[in-house]
């Protein structure tokens, strides 16, 4: 990861979260991908009309799709160390919408992606 919109240490969270939240919404599948890599949308960003997802938005560059995430959801997970904190966060935020919350088994389909799994075999540090 490369340049100061990219590192999870601006919200003091773990690279293993924000992975795991990239591989949940964006899909680390080929349906996925083909989906949101040319979209440069590695987090599943849709764009929302009068309250409901109407497609996902189409960003310059991964750059810029990492800033817009951390400018609307960043505050939610900041300081988070753990997949429960991370999801807490995004669903039960101070101010805003909760994230997700149509998909009632959302945080236990977050926790069953084992990033660290993937990024040790990939030789990714967490």
């Amino acid at each position: 990861m490369k340049g100061s919109a990219t590192r999870p240490s601006d919200l003091g969270t773990t690279k293993t979260l924000m992975l795991t939240m990239a591989a949940k919404e964006g899909g680390w599948n080929d349906v996925g991908l083909n989906h949101n890599m040319p979209l440069n949308n590695p987090f599943g960003i849709n764009r929302i009309e009068r309250g409901k997802a109407v497609g996902n938005v189409k960003y310059p560059s991964l750059e810029a799709a990492i800033s817009d995430w951390k400018g609307q959801f960043g505050d939610r997970v900041r300081g988070a160390q753990t997949a429960a904190d991370f999801v807490h966060g995004l669903q039960h935020p101070q101010t805003g919408q909760p994230y997700n919350t149509d998909d009632k088994k959302y945080a236990e389909k977050f926790n069953n992606i084992s990033m660290a799994k993937w990024m040790k075999i990939c030789g990714v540090e967490p």
